[in-house]
């Protein structure tokens, strides 16, 4: 699936569209030879840990993507909440930044026909948080613990897929009998080979305090996260 590259340009902020109000301005993505079939399309948000959910965050880039086979010359996106614009490449897809909460249609059309209405509910994300890499859970085991190898960003309560990264932090390592492990000062994301060690060598019982983290966002802001606590379970 290829889009004319005619139409590669910046996508519009929503900022100052009414709610409910549509914008009469729609653009024809060319489709060129035969598309490989797979599932019935579906319109996501790849921005998302669970992109099919119907879902977006202000503030943030929601990377909205038709995914799976759609039959037809010419399809057309529109939405309700401000203008629309595609990015050439071989994805049917854009990027919407919302500047406040509310709703969002999108529909989806093939040779003029409608195929696709999804509403989105526009949120706003949750605060940033610092977590083990893919791991929610306080309470990891060792190996799972060592498999995350690192803290990344998050963003807790949203499925919003957090950018941006963790820059420094502080481990402090309690084994099950409460004594002291020592101190590992991380200047970037990954766990350091010294408290790998460490890790490898905790019991059931034993506890990580997590502080001074240090992340920076996609956006460039330095953010000084909250204290973490693990569980060795």
């Amino acid at each position: 699936m290829l889009i004319h590259p005619a139409i590669q340009r910046e996508v519009n902020s929503a900022s100052g569209k009414r709610k409910g109000s549509v914008v009469p301005v729609l653009l024809l993505l060319l489709l060129a030879g035969p598309t490989v079939a797979q599932k019935k399309a579906v319109l996501i948000n790849a921005s998302l840990s669970q992109p099919e959910k119907p879902i977006a965050y202000t503030g943030v880039d929601n990377v909205i993507m038709l995914r799976g086979d759609l039959k037809g010359s010419y399809i057309r996106l529109e939405r309700s909440g401000g203008d629309i614009e595609m990015r050439a490449g071989m994805a049917v897809k854009t990027v919407l930044r919302y500047d406040q909460e509310g709703l969002d249609t999108l529909r989806v059309y093939s040779d003029g026909q409608l195929v696709i209405e999804k509403v989105y509910t526009i949120k706003k994300p949750g605060p940033y948080a610092a977590a083990p890499a893919d791991c929610s859970d306080p309470l990891l085991t060792r190996e799972a613990l060592l498999k995350a190898g690192k803290l990344e960003l998050t963003m807790p309560g949203t499925w919003y897929k957090a950018r941006g990264k963790v820059l420094s932090y502080t481990v402090s390592v309690q084994d099950a009998e409460g004594r002291s492990q020592g101190k590992y000062k991380m200047e970037s994301a990954p766990f350091s080979e010294a408290l790998k060690t460490v890790l490898g060598r905790l019991s059931s019982g034993s506890q990580l305090h997590i502080s001074s983290i240090k992340g920076l966002s996609s956006e460039g802001t330095v953010l000084s996260l909250p204290d973490l606590k693990i569980s060795i379970k």
